[in-house]
């Protein structure tokens, strides 16, 4: 009988409280929280590189992306699905004290901890859906735009650091009348109230 060992590397990164819960709160604004959803759209992906930490998530519809600037080693892209998100969220939540929470890699699982508080998730390998099929290069003018207000209303559950706490939508009119933008729409939630 043979017996196989599988070495496994283990990554580990401490990152402050508060914008672990931003990147993830504004990221799981675009997963598909459906109970249908494929895990690949059904997920918020987190990497670290270069000493940036990037958050991002699409359901086809949406895309949020979220990078702040960490110092921590490299952490190749993980995909957690949108329930395990909202248990490290809750973790986050109840630990207020904790002002850093660990995120500890090894193999397919991730380990969490805040406060002497952990849990373990299991990741599924997916990686984020390449942009080019999400983003339409082409720009047509529009003679009249109509917005969805719970699609934009959701916008307004990411976190901002903008210096007034909103995140902009523009929009500009053409010469030929029609419309490919207008005026500002500011959405956003001050971190005080996350």
């Amino acid at each position: 009988m043979s017996n196989a060992t599988k070495e496994q590397t283990l990554t580990s990164l401490t990152i402050e409280r508060e914008l672990l819960n931003d990147l993830l709160t504004g990221a799981l604004v675009a997963a598909d929280k459906s109970k249908s959803a494929i895990s690949k759209l059904g997920s918020v992906y987190l990497s670290v590189s270069g000493g940036k930490i990037h958050a991002a998530a699409t359901d086809r519809y949406r895309l949020v992306s979220g990078t702040a600037d960490i110092d921590a080693p490299n952490m190749e892209e993980i995909n957690i699905l949108v329930a395990d998100v909202k248990r490290i969220l809750t973790l986050i939540k109840e630990n207020k004290l904790a002002g850093e929470i660990t995120l500890t890699r090894a193999g397919d699982s991730l380990s969490v901890a805040a406060a002497g508080n952990s849990l373990t998730i299991y990741l599924m390998g997916d990686k984020l859906p390449g942009l080019d099929a999400l983003l339409n290069k082409s720009i047509a003018d529009l003679s009249a735009i109509s917005l969805n207000a719970d699609y934009i209303g959701s916008f307004a559950k990411v976190p901002s650091n903008s210096p007034d706490n909103q995140i902009f939508l523009e929009f500009t009119s053409s010469s030929t009348g029609g419309i490919t933008s207008a005026t500002q729409i500011k959405i956003g939630v001050p971190h005080d109230r996350i």
